[in-house]
């Protein structure tokens, strides 16, 4: 599935999402929190996502200098 950069607004206009959300809680202050709930086959896995963010290249090279070997940011980047 390709995701548009609306990802968020996808999610939150009911086409592919049942949009539960919990009871009030009382240790959020009686906010409620989202429960993603998909309605394509596959239930939520239809409306996962991935995202990541790469590592700072000083802490990978930092990390290979304390002997971790092949965590410096040349040896991971590929």
């Amino acid at each position: 599935m390709h995701v548009p950069l609306t990802f968020t607004e996808f999610l939150e206009s009911g086409y592919a999402n049942w949009n539960y959300v919990s009871e009030p809680e009382a240790e959020k202050d009686g906010r409620t929190m989202p429960l993603p709930h998909g309605k394509f086959r596959g239930g939520t896995s239809s409306i996962d996502s991935m995202t990541y963010a790469r590592g700072n290249s000083t802490d990978h090279d930092n990390w290979q200098k304390l002997g971790a070997d092949g965590w410096s940011i040349a040896d991971v980047l590929p």
